[in-house]
């Protein structure tokens, strides 16, 4: 089956560019171009746009614009833009993927990829996350410090801060242990399921996390206990893909 793409971007010479990749990928696919909000709005009123590529900064009416103009959404969002600040704010949108500028090809291929077993097998489209139980939390970490050893349950740590070769864990009720492991030997000891490396100096527990927050070009993690930790720009993509494949809690 052939799929309907629709790219909008205000520079032509990008337009043609994804439009390439996508031909490249996928020879039978439908093609339609906008260069702005403008135009865009008709085509996906009138249906039959089944992914749609979406630049944010854009003259007159931005992306977000857009989105917004739309009375109804029946097709996959892919944002591709040179701003990572946005990140946050295109998954709330419900984007599928966030592609940076210049685009990387394998990068691209593969949301191709997600986005046509997406479309050809909807049962599978639903959250992969579902599956994941947060049983596997209760499982407990030995923790050595200055006094001796600590046993923690990993559903009570809200997340770890490096402090040069140590590590402090920050548990639910308020307590910190400090022990001389460094942070990256924590991270073949936690629960992959649940547990980001989001910074150098973080890893946080994700059913611990609240809210997202991007503001001034930073991107926050808010704790369900009201601290905020920086997610290095450099994770911020793959994190973003790690918690949309989590079940809410």
């Amino acid at each position: 089956m052939a799929y309907n793409f629709l790219i909008v971007d205000d520079e032509r010479l990008s337009r043609s560019y994804i439009k390439d990749l996508v031909l490249n990928y996928e020879p039978d696919a439908g093609i339609y171009e906008a260069a702005s909000a403008k135009v865009a709005i008709p085509i996906l009123e009138n249906g039959g746009i089944d992914i749609l590529f979406l630049d944010i900064r854009m003259s007159e009416t931005d992306g977000f614009g857009l989105l917004n103009a739309v009375s109804h959404r029946n097709f996959d969002l892919v944002f591709i833009t040179a701003h990572s600040e946005y990140a946050i704010k295109a998954i709330k949108e419900g984007a599928v993927d966030y592609l940076l500028k210049p685009i990387k090809i394998p990068e691209f291929e593969e949301t191709l990829r997600k986005l046509l077993e997406k479309r050809k097998h909807p049962a599978g489209s639903h959250n992969p996350g579902i599956a994941v139980s947060e049983n596997s939390l209760d499982q407990k970490l030995t923790i050595s410090h200055q006094q001796g050893f600590r046993f923690v349950v990993m559903k009570n740590i809200l997340y770890l801060k490096a402090d040069n070769s140590y590590t402090t864990l920050f548990l639910t009720n308020g307590e910190k242990i400090t022990t001389s492991k460094p942070i990256n030997k924590f991270e073949a000891l936690l629960d992959a399921n649940w547990f980001f490396r989001i910074h150098k100096s973080y890893i946080a527990n994700t059913w611990h996390l609240k809210e997202l927050i991007s503001r001034q070009g930073e991107n926050i993690a808010l704790m369900k206990n009201g601290d905020k930790l920086a997610i290095s720009r450099y994770r911020l993509k793959e994190f973003l893909d790690f918690i949309r494949s989590r079940p809410a809690n």
